[in-house]
C-alpha cells in the first residue's frame, strides 16, 4: 500500500473524525464527554505517523529529504485556514466582546501567528493576574504550536540521518532517535509535571513523546503483519476502547498530561497498528463511514473554528444552555465547511511546483507578519463598548498598591522576604502578613499608620495564606513548597522580634487548594475545610502563646467571572453579585475565639448584594481584589483598628 493511498483511508479519516468530535463535545461541554480533551492526545499520535512515515518514504525512495519541499506543503496544507481563523477571530472580538479584552487578545493572536502560542499560554497560565480571566478565543492554537515546532524540528534530523549513513543505517538510527526521544520526553513530563502541570502540558519537549509513539508506530508498521491477526484486532479494541474510557472518565480536574496521558496515547498506536486486521474490519468499516470520512476530512477546520465560536458565545450568553451549544455548534459546522470548501481545499490542491517555492514562502512570510501586525493594532478597530467605560476598567484593573511596584508582595517562586518597612521607624510596629487578600490591604493601612506613627512591616505572597496549610496550587497542579518555606520564616520572625500588632488577612476561597499531607494529595471541600479552620485556631493559638496581639480581616467579595463584561456596556447597578453567594467561603477569622476581627464588607455590599461599583468608581481590579485606590478609602478602617491597640499599649 503506497503511502498516498494510506492518507485516503476511510477509517483513518473515521479515526480523525473521532479525535476531533470528542475535543468538540468537551469544549461545548456536551455530557457525558468530560473527558473529550483526549483528542488532542490522539491528534498528535497521528500526526507522528503521518509525517514520520512521509518523510521515512521520502528517504528510502531518494535517499534524501527535499525540506523545503516538505515545509512548502506543511505551508500549503496548514496556514490559510489557521491565519483566517485568527484574523476572522480578532475582528469579530473586536466587534462583540467588550474592549478591554482586546490588548490581550491581541498578543494571543500574535502567538498564535507566529507557532509560539504554546509557550505564550504556558506562561499566562501560572500568572497570578489573569487567573478567572476568560479564555482566549485563541487558546487552541497551543496544540497546533507544538506540531509546527514538531514539523520544524523532525525533517531536519531525519535529513541529517541520511545524508551522513546509508538508507538501512539511516533507518536504524532513525528508530534509535525516535526511541530515544520518546524516552527521554516522557521522563521529562512525568518530571516535571510534579511541579509545574503547565509545561507538562504546553512546552513541546513533554509532549513530544506523543508525537514520536506515533512515529514508532509508523516505522512499525510496514512489519505490522509480522503480530498476529488476533492479536493485532484485539489491541485494536482495546486501543478504541481506552480513548472511549478517557473521554467518559477523565475531566479537567487530573494533573494531565502525566501518566494519565499514556491510556489513550497507548490506545491511538494500538488502533493504528491494528485497524486493517481482518478480525478489525466491522469497526474499520464502521470508522470508514462517509460521515465521519467527512468530518475527518475537515478536522483541521473543525478544531480550528469551534474554539473561538465556543468562547466568543459563552461571553455573549454567561448562563451556558442547550439552545447556545446548539447555536455553537451549528455555526462551528458551517464556517468550518466554508472555510474548508473554499480555503483549505483549494489551497492544499495547488501544485507547489506551480505556484513555486519562492512565491510560496514569501507569500507565507507576508500572511505571517500582516497577521500578527493586524492582531496587535485590533484596539484601533470600533467596538461596541463605551471607551471611557474601557478606560476605567483598564485602568482599575492596573491599580496596584506600593507594595507590588516595589517588590514587597511575594511572587510564587519568592521564598526571601526584603525588609518592606515603612512609616515612622521606630513608632510601634504593625505586621500585615497574609497572601494577596492582604496585600489589597496595605495602602489603607500604610495611611493610617502614617497619620497615627506607626511603623509598617508588610510580609505577603501571592496565594500563600497565614493560615499553616499547605497549599494545592491549581495552575501549576503541586503542592505549593515555597508558600510552606516563606510562611515558616515570617512566623519565626515574628516569634523572635513580637510586633506591637499583626493584622491577617486571607482568602476565604481555598477550596480545591488545600493539599492533605497525610494522604499525598488535594483534599475535598470537606477535608478542605476542616484542615483550614484547625489551622486557623492553631495560627491564633501559636500568636497568643507569642503574646502578638493579632487582628483578623474578614475576607471580601467575590465579583461573577463575567462582571467587567456587564461592566463594560455600562450596566453597572446589574453587575453585582448576591451578597450571600460573593462572601460564601472559609472563615478567615474566629470571632469566638477572642480574636479582634476587622469586617469592612457592609461597606461593600448593601443587605442583597455587593457591587462591583460604588459611586461611579470601580472597587475591584479582577474578580477578587480591591483596587490599591478604593481600598484607600478604608484607611479610617485601619486607624481604628491601630488606635484600639494603642489603648491597649497604654499602661
Amino acid at each position: 500500500m503506497s503511502l498516498k493511498e494510506n492518507h485516503k483511508r476511510g477509517d483513518l479519516q473515521g479515526l480523525r473524525a473521532f479525535a476531533v468530535l470528542g475535543v468538540i463535545a468537551f469544549h461545548f461541554d456536551v455530557p457525558p464527554f468530560r473527558g473529550g480533551f483526549v483528542g488532542v492526545d490522539v491528534f498528535f499520535v497521528l500526526s507522528g505517523f503521518f509525517i514520520t512515515r512521509l518523510l521515512h518514504r521520502e528517504l528510502e525512495q531518494t535517499g534524501s529529504i527535499n525540506l523545503l519541499q516538505f515545509w512548502g506543503n506543511r505551508i500549503k496544507r496548514l496556514l490559510p485556514n489557521a491565519l483566517l481563523t485568527i484574523l476572522a477571530t480578532v475582528v469579530v472580538s473586536a466587534t462583540l466582546l467588550p474592549a478591554y479584552r482586546l490588548p490581550g487578545l491581541a498578543v494571543d493572536a500574535a502567538s498564535a501567528s507566529l507557532f509560539f502560542a504554546n509557550f505564550h499560554f504556558a506562561a499566562s497560565a501560572v500568572d497570578y493576574f489573569q487567573l478567572g480571566d476568560p479564555p482566549s478565543p485563541l487558546l487552541h492554537f497551543w496544540s497546533l504550536s507544538v506540531e509546527e515546532q514538531f514539523y520544524l524540528a523532525l525533517p531536519p534530523l531525519l535529513a541529517a540521518l541520511g545524508l551522513f549513513f546509508n538508507r538501512l543505517g539511516a533507518s536504524r538510527l532513525i528508530l534509535v532517535a525516535l526511541a530515544g526521544a520518546f524516552a527521554g520526553s516522557l521522563v521529562g513530563a512525568m518530571t516535571i509535571i510534579i511541579t509545574s502541570q503547565p509545561e507538562a502540558f504546553y512546552h513541546p519537549q513533554y509532549r513530544a513523546w506523543q508525537l514520536a509513539t506515533g512515529g514508532l508506530v509508523s516505522l512499525a508498521y510496514v512489519h505490522r503483519q509480522r503480530i498476529a491477526a488476533p492479536l493485532r484486532a484485539f489491541g485494536c479494541f482495546f486501543g478504541l476502547a481506552a480513548i472511549v474510557y478517557s473521554y467518559l472518565a477523565y475531566n479537567d480536574q487530573l494533573i494531565y498530561p502525566g501518566a494519565w496521558a499514556l491510556l489513550p496515547t497507548g490506545g491511538a498506536a494500538l488502533v493504528l497498528l491494528g485497524l486493517d486486521s481482518p478480525q478489525s474490519a466491522k469497526l474499520s468499516s464502521s470508522l470508514a463511514h462517509p460521515w465521519l470520512v467527512l468530518v475527518g476530512d475537515m478536522s483541521y477546520s473543525l478544531y480550528l473554528w469551534h474554539w473561538p465560536v465556543a468562547v466568543i458565545i459563552s461571553a455573549l450568553w454567561p448562563e451556558w444552555s442547550v439552545a447556545a451549544t446548539c447555536l455553537g455548534l451549528t455555526i462551528t459546522a458551517f464556517l468550518s465547511a466554508l472555510a474548508y470548501y473554499l480555503v483549505e481545499r483549494p489551497v492544499h490542491h495547488l501544485s507547489l511546483q506551480a505556484v513555486g517555492l519562492g512565491r510560496m514562502f514569501g507569500a507565507a512570510a507576508l500572511g505571517v507578519i500582516g497577521v500578527a501586525a493586524a492582531s496587535l493594532a485590533v484596539h484601533a478597530l470600533p467596538s461596541r463598548t463605551n471607551p471611557i467605560l474601557t478606560a476605567q476598567i483598564n485602568a482599575a484593573a492596573n491599580d496596584f498598591g506600593e507594595n507590588y511596584l516595589n517588590g514587597c508582595h511575594r511572587d510564587f517562586e519568592d521564598v526571601d522576604q526584603p525588609p518592606c518597612t515603612f512609616g515612622r521607624i521606630g513608632g510601634p510596629k504593625v505586621v500585615l502578613f497574609g497572601d494577596s487578600h492582604a496585600a489589597q490591604w496595605f495602602t489603607p493601612l500604610q495611611l493610617a499608620a502614617d497619620t497615627l506613627g506607626w511603623e509598617v512591616q508588610t510580609r505577603t505572597k501571592s496565594s500563600c495564606p497565614a493560615v499553616p496549610v499547605t497549599i494545592w496550587y491549581q495552575p501549576s497542579k503541586a503542592p505549593y513548597k515555597e508558600c510552606n518555606v516563606w510562611r515558616n520564616q515570617i512566623l519565626a520572625e515574628l516569634r523572635s522580634s513580637p510586633p506591637d500588632l499583626v493584622i491577617i488577612g486571607n482568602s476565604s476561597r481555598y477550596h480545591g487548594w488545600v493539599f492533605d499531607e497525610e494522604y499525598q494529595q488535594p483534599a475535598d471541600n470537606a477535608s478542605a475545610e476542616s484542615l483550614w479552620r484547625a489551622a486557623l485556631e492553631e495560627l491564633y493559638a501559636e500568636l497568643a502563646a507569642a503574646g502578638i496581639p493579632a487582628a483578623f480581616i474578614n475576607d471580601t467579595p467575590e465579583m461573577f467571572t463575567s462582571y467587567r463584561d456587564c461592566l463594560s456596556f455600562g450596566e453597572m447597578e446589574a453587575c453585582g453579585r448576591p451578597r450571600s453567594d460573593a462572601l460564601r467561603g472559609m472563615p478567615t477569622s474566629l470571632p469566638a475565639a477572642g480574636q479582634h476581627v476587622i469586617d469592612v464588607n457592609d461597606r461593600l455590599c448593601d443587605r442583597d448584594a455587593c457591587l462591583p461599583a460604588i459611586g461611579g468608581n470601580i472597587v475591584y481590579r479582577d474578580q477578587h481584589h480591591l483596587t490599591a485606590t478604593f481600598a484607600a478609602s478604608m484607611k479610617d478602617v485601619f486607624e481604628k483598628a491601630l488606635k484600639s491597640e494603642i489603648s491597649a499599649l497604654k499602661p
